[in-house]
């Protein structure tokens, strides 16, 4: 009961099936349904809210798996985040006039819904609130909303067309991420802003026209467009970031605006069936790798223009040729393409992004290489492929964005470093080697226990069987190579210690659990949620729908236990703080293995 006299239901012990919540309890009117309050609650099949309920709570009725059907209340005013979160059953919300609100990821992961009603007074949806709701092929988004937020319909497989009204002035990131099926899609004048990895995957896009406003193409915005073949690009435009159209198999020629004066890194890699890409204006600065594996392509460009090589010189690795200024017809190459497969990532290490001495909650979002740090900021950086390796690159007690692609060695240090190290076969392992308070470029190569510290030693040491858990396990200050095998629990510290601890089934966390700067050999029991930290603890928190997040959150030295449940984006630092932060696929930051 609030201390207006009015009834909030916190909680649900029923044996569910058909449920209708009265309007008055003893006497007090039901206003809301509170945090969780029907949180997987698996034999809930339908329910009746009454005219009195005005608000849906977080999580409300998050995970409801067998929910076939709500009646809304026509007083309700806003839905929460997550309140309807993998209610996979649901097949259709009829959602009142006079909502204006839905939060993020309001309806992500309801698999079935086919048809959602969503009245003009709804001034706001949130990141992902339709996310992976595969059945969904149309909906129609209410005049008065004026931003598509990051993510709203990433995985919807089969949603074929949407009007987006005049009005919106900005597309998210990741927005339409992996809709195969949205053959079309026309963008209003208003928009000015088209978020990193917008329309990434979207195989089925053939056409695309970017309005006036939009000066600027982010990375990723269409990445993996397999069926493209017609792009319009405005005469504002100035800046395309990184893997722009990458992967973009069916597009064979390309005009680029005159105040175009930047080109990022692979915008046009993995173009196999491109043939020209048609400059107006001078030449643009560009990233080495523009037209990596897009082997047929020529830069055509203006008389007038400058910046140039001579015509038949390389620019950018590819032959370049006058151009009359008569646009051509695309001409497209069959070509049997297939869009990269991100790879399995290693959750990175902890990381104190602000530095302060304290962790920061962290993910990385593979669809959109999103970066976000809680109440801190949101960054796009790197593609799908990539794995996350933030560390203190620089030495100055903050941590640095980092990511290590996979498939060719090459690392990136945001705003500090570029360069190829390694191969596709190598895991990354940085850290601080040689004690100068700098992290190190590493990687450990698993088939023949291979360990490569750049610019400092290389080394074998352990086999395909181990996993590579370096740290300071002598408290000198430098990390020593380590690794932990599987099979048998065995540890095992180059020169320094060798030890059974644990089982199989245990997932090794090692880290400085008592402040006294030496990492502490450490597992995580998934099964059951048992932490132990050999000779000083062992706790039950957390359990099978866990993933460990240990790092320093309050800042005293010393590592806490914490855990992210992915399938609620709950955070939990045991005795610390409680948080709903994320996506249910992002890859936490704050993860020493």
């Amino acid at each position: 009961m609030t201390a207006s006299g009015e009834v909030t239901i916190i909680g649900y012990v029923g044996s569910g099936g058909a449920v209708e919540i009265p309007e008055f309890i003893e006497g007090l009117p039901v206003v809301s349904i509170g945090t969780g309050a029907f949180y997987d609650c698996s034999s809930l099949v339908s329910i009746i809210l009454p005219g009195s309920i005005t608000s849906l709570g977080p999580i409300a009725f998050s995970r409801c798996h067998a929910l076939t059907s709500i009646t809304l209340s026509a007083e309700l005013t806003s839905i929460g985040e997550n309140a309807f979160f993998s209610c996979t059953s649901l097949t259709s919300i009829d959602i009142p006039n006079g909502v204006t609100s839905i939060a993020d990821y309001a309806f992500s992961g309801c698999s079935s819904l086919a048809a959602v009603s969503i009245p003009n007074s709804v001034t706001y949806i949130g990141c992902g609130a339709f996310g992976d709701c595969s059945s969904l092929s149309s909906i129609i988004i209410p005049n008065n909303v004026t931003s598509i937020e990051g993510g709203l319909f990433s995985g919807c497989s089969t949603l074929t067309s949407i009007n987006i009204p005049i009005g919106v002035i900005s597309i998210g990131g990741g927005a339409f991420y992996d809709c195969t099926l949205l053959a079309s899609i026309s963008l209003p004048s208003s928009v000015n802003y088209v978020g990193s990895g917008a329309f990434w995957n979207c195989t089925s896009l053939s056409s695309i026209a970017l309005p006036s406003g939009v000066t600027r193409i982010r990375s990723n915005t269409f990445f993996g467009c397999t069926g493209l073949t017609d792009v319009s690009l405005p005469n504002g435009l100035t800046t395309m970031d990184e893997y722009a159209f990458s992967g973009c198999s069916s597009l064979s020629i390309i005009i680029i605006p005159g105040d175009v004066t930047s080109v990022g890194s692979e915008s046009f890699a993995s173009c196999p069936a491109l043939r020209g890409v048609y400059f107006r204006g001078n030449a643009p600065s560009y990233v080495p790798g523009l037209y990596d594996m897009s082997s047929n392509v020529i830069s055509f460009r203006l008389a007038e223009t400058t910046g140039w090589p001579g015509v038949g010189e390389f620019w950018a690795d590819r032959p370049t040729a006058l151009w009359s200024g008569i646009i051509p017809t695309p001409t497209p190459t069959p070509y049997a393409y297939k869009t990269p497969t991100p790879t399995p990532r290693l959750p990175a290490v902890s990381g104190d992004y602000t530095g302060d001495g304290t962790a920061d909650i962290a993910v990385f979002r593979p669809f959109n290489a999103l970066w976000k740090v809680r109440g801190i900021t949101s960054v796009y950086f790197g593609t799908s492929e990539d794995e996350p390796v933030p560390q203190d690159y620089d030495g100055d007690s903050t941590w640095d964005l980092a990511y290590n692609h996979s498939g060719s060695g090459l690392w990136k240090v945001r705003g500090i470093t570029r360069l190829y190290f390694g191969t596709s076969a190598d895991a990354p392992v940085p850290g601080d080697y040689d004690g100068d308070a700098t992290c190190d470029l590493a990687y450990f190569r698993a088939n023949n226990g291979f360990w490569k510290v750049r610019s400092l030693t290389r080394l074998y040491f352990g086999t395909s069987d181990d996993k590579p858990v370096s740290g300071d396990y002598d408290g000198d200050g430098s990390a020593d190579f380590a690794w932990f095998r599987d099979a048998n629990a065995l540890w095992k510290v180059r020169g320094n210690t060798v030890l059974y601890f644990g089982t199989s089934v245990d997932q090794p966390i090692p880290a400085d659990y008592d402040g006294n700067g030496t990492t502490d050999f450490a597992w995580f029991r998934k099964a059951n949620g048992l932490w132990k930290v050999r000779g000083l603890t062992s706790i039950y928190f957390g359990g099978i729908a866990d993933e460990p997040v240990p790092a320093d959150y309050d800042g005293d030295s010393t590592v806490d236990f914490g855990y992210r449940r992915p399938a609620i984006i709950l955070w939990k630092a045991r005795g610390i703080t409680r948080v709903y932060f994320g996506l249910s696929n992002d890859s936490q930051v704050t993860n020493p293995w």
